[in-house]
């Protein structure tokens, strides 16, 4: 039978990108293709641990439900939590029993949060919820970035990680296991808290998510290990999601437990919340059931580049399984560079050019002089398709699209994943082919270099 899983699609864009489509999965043992992106965490596992606990037997459907089945088969009878108590809170039990009150005392005990349903809950409701929240530490912050750089050849995105340093040092908290190529590789970042182990894979694609992490776990163990060296390169994307997804194929499922015998689950949701920066990951999910009736010398340098599909594996150190696993595939979630091209008005070409702001007239008429450019050898480039990119020495390219009209070159910077989609505007005193003047108190004179 095949199995229905949810379901979040993401469309940029473009003429380059490598779309996907993203699937939060309740278990690892999902078959996997080149074109998804697959977003396990434990918490599905957690809370049908809870609700199996509940009933003394594993929910029974009415009629064979794949998801059910696979939910089953993952929380075996001896089913052990990959993540301790204190970063969980998970309980199932009746409304009229208060157990939304005690869900929410150990949530604002452990987290300082609460969970408020959705919709109103009748008495008889059986509710089944978990929430997992790890914030994770690295050793040392990953400090350098890589601005504007392609993932698997399409869209360009935002990297961190570690440029090339000084050859004779390495860093004991980073660790590169069984490198075979620049495509085929693990690292391991070591955090503050000894007990948490962060992988990022960059491996071929395995038959499912639980394979590709056993495969990790072998190449981790029987592979060769060394530290990173100063001369290599590290570079991770960003990444950052908040989204929900609902397992429509549990949603209206009768069961026949005999202690809930015709009673059947009205919602299914699972949240993840995901932020992958140069300090760390923040990881956040909870899932929610309603069941009612009705050291090297000058090593030759290696660049270790996550800018192809990879598996980020995060896992306790005593733990057999791992509490979140996501493989990339695409660029949903990270930092991408999207714009929107167009064919110029005729009046508009005045403005394509590469302008330098050579002088700041004050209110007092004081000029100031610049050369090479205010400030610093800035300049911006207007160019025929719209788009506008703003260049300053040593800050990351600003980069947005543009339109003129009236004397106003309206400016719309780049909109990511992550970013803000405000506009603002240069009114121009006067504007020629070689010249335009920002007005105000302080007049900006631009020069088309």
């Amino acid at each position: 039978m095949r199995l229905l899983l949810i379901f979040i699609l993401i469309s940029f864009s473009g003429s380059s990108q490598r779309n996907t489509s993203v699937r939060i999965v309740p278990t690892t043992n999902v078959s996997l293709d080149s074109s998804t992106s697959y977003i396990y965490c434990a918490t599905m596992d957690l809370m049908w641990n809870k609700l199996s606990q509940y009933l003394g037997e594993k929910p029974k459907p009415s009629v064979e439900n794949a998801t059910i089945e696979i939910l089953n088969q993952s929380v075996f009878e001896n089913y052990q939590a990959p993540i301790e108590d204190s970063f969980v809170v998970a309980h199932t039990g009746l409304v009229k029993d208060s157990i939304v009150q005690r869900i929410n005392s150990e949530l604002k005990r452990k987290f300082g949060t609460t969970w408020n349903p959705s919709f109103p809950l009748r008495k008889d409701a059986l509710v089944s919820y978990s929430h997992l929240k790890k914030d994770v530490e690295f050793y040392y912050n990953l400090d350098d970035h890589f601005y504007n750089q392609a993932f698997d050849g399409g869209i360009h995105v935002d990297y961190f990680g570690l440029k090339e340093g000084d050859p004779k040092r390495s860093r004991k908290d980073i660790l590169i296991h069984d490198f075979k190529s620049t495509n085929d590789f693990i690292v391991q970042i070591k955090c503050r808290d000894s007990m948490d182990e962060i992988y990022l894979a960059k491996i071929p694609l395995e038959s499912t998510l639980l394979s590709a992490y056993q495969k990790v776990l072998e190449r981790v163990n029987f592979g060769v290990n060394e530290r990173f060296s100063g001369s290599d390169i590290l570079s991770i994307p960003y990444m950052k999601f908040d989204t929900t997804a609902n397992y429509t194929e549990i949603e209206g499922a009768s069961l026949t437990n005999e202690s809930i015998d015709g009673m059947a689950f009205q919602q299914v949701s699972q949240r993840i919340g995901f932020d992958l920066n140069p300090q760390g990951i923040k990881l956040e999910s909870s899932v929610v059931s309603i069941i009612e009736f009705a050291d090297f010398d000058n090593p030759p340098p290696r660049v270790l580049a996550f800018n192809k599909p990879f598996l980020i594996v995060m896992k306790r150190k005593n733990a057999e399984q791992p509490y979140y696993l996501h493989w990339v595939s695409g660029i949903e979630f990270m930092r991408s560079y999207i714009l929107k091209t167009r064919v110029i008005e005729e009046h508009e070409s005045i403005i394509v050019g590469k302008w330098k702001c050579t002088k700041k007239i004050v209110q007092s008429g004081e000029v100031e002089e610049y050369a090479n450019g205010f400030p610093n050898g800035s300049y911006v480039m207007f160019h025929a398709n719209g788009t506008y990119e703003k260049v300053r020495s040593g800050y990351r390219n600003n980069k947005g699209i543009w339109r003129y009209d009236q004397n106003v070159i309206w400016m719309n910077p780049l909109s990511t994943l992550f970013g803000s989609d405000y506009e603002y505007d240069w009114k121009l005193d006067e504007v020629s082919g070689d010249k335009f003047v920002i007005g105000g108190k302080t007049k900006l004179v631009f020069e088309k270099d």
